[in-house]
């Protein structure tokens, strides 16, 4: 009798293992973005469809996406399709990525000096910051940045920087 329990166990448990479904992504869609593209979030993301359905993947790319200077909220959400497979959308609300700035203050000779910039957080939809400043402090100083986080995969890319900056000694902070 209790032999015959435990294989009765047994086989419940590899048939269970056998005929279990697990979901499936079957489509990957995004809604709500306006600048930013589809491919460049599509790019970032680790979840694909074909792949498996798992919440704590999903959850690491909203994480991604939140930590984008072009995004400021990120959210998912999962339906059943059928068959188990589901359909996942990204939601995004986009910030507005153009930042200007400007500065005015006297320089080392009692002279009125001034820095004025301008940075774009989101160049071409794909998270490309460009951007730079012209500074005027007894004498003319200017500065281009250009970051591409993301040129190559979700882990690496490449910055970009060039600086003339004079100044006149010695600088006060």
């Amino acid at each position: 009798m209790i032999k015959s329990f435990w294989v009765l166990i047994f086989i419940g448990l590899f048939t269970a293992n056998i005929f279990s479904q697990e979901n499936i992504v079957s489509n990957f869609i995004i809604q709500g973005n306006k600048k930013v593209k589809p491919n460049f979030i599509k790019k970032l993301s680790t979840i694909k469809p074909g792949a498996l359905l798992d919440s704590l993947v999903l959850e690491k790319d909203i994480i991604r996406l939140k930590r984008l200077p072009g995004i400021s909220h990120a959210y998912y959400q999962v339906f059943y399709s059928h068959d188990n497979q589901y359909n996942v959308y990204y939601n995004i609300e986009e910030n507005f990525t153009i930042i200007p700035s400007a500065n005015i203050y006297t320089s080392n000779e009692e002279a009125l000096a001034y820095r004025i910039g301008l940075y774009e957080f989101n160049l071409f939809g794909h998270g490309l910051i460009f951007g730079g400043f012209y500074q005027k402090d007894i004498y003319n100083s200017f500065s281009v940045n250009f970051r591409a986080p993301y040129l190559f995969n979700r882990k690496f890319g490449i910055a970009l920087n060039y600086m003339d900056l004079t100044t006149l000694e010695p600088v006060f902070f």
